[in-house]
């Protein structure tokens, strides 16, 4: 199964009107979807769960017309088109390709909801790269940590000199209690 990627620009977008009109041509999408899609994101899935027959289908038109596009496999690695399986020959752009749209509609992208569901899928990874700069406690990974204030360190170092277990740290464990 393969997905279909493209840029989603503005209308200062000098091929955003054929990109427009081969997206509701070729995938059936809506003039407010499209509208949706400009406002929120700019590379994007527009197609999802394709076979290759559908790809093909997809992506000669968008060839034809000079428009970049993406092709993604269903681990999210980028596919060439020869990597994809795709042999493609440029020919002039058409004025019309399709007389239905080549995917079903379940297999096209809610623009209205898309951002909500990535931002859920980035957030549901422990290991993403969103979570890479949360400090975790070094003794029991707790993210539930503070940095040391200046104040407390001034009145630790004042009362106790060298001896303060906060002179010479930089954070603390709210859950263990470790300094660091």
């Amino acid at each position: 199964m393969y997905n279909f990627k493209m840029p989603i620009v503005h209308t200062y977008d000098s091929d955003y009107d054929k990109r427009k009109e081969l997206l509701v041509e070729v995938l059936g999408y809506t003039e407010e979807e499209l509208e949706q899609f400009s406002k929120t994101m700019y590379m994007c899935n527009v197609a999802i769960n394709l076979t290759l027959g559908q790809l093909e289908l997809i992506v000669k038109p968008f060839y034809d017309n000079d428009i970049h596009i993406c092709i993604t496999d269903c681990c999210g690695n980028h596919l060439s088109f020869p990597q994809a399986g795709i042999n493609l020959t440029k020919e002039p752009p058409k004025d019309h390709y399709y007389d239905k749209p080549v995917v079903s509609r379940d297999q096209l992208v809610d623009p209205f909801t898309q951002k909500e569901k990535e931002r859920r899928e980035i957030l549901a990874q422990p290991d993403s790269a969103f979570y890479a700069n949360i400090p975790k406690c070094p003794t029991c990974q707790s993210p539930n940590v503070e940095k040391i204030s200046l104040s407390s360190k001034v009145v630790g170092g004042a009362l106790f000199g060298l001896f303060s277990s906060n002179v010479r740290k930089t954070m603390h464990c709210k859950n263990c209690g470790y300094k660091w």
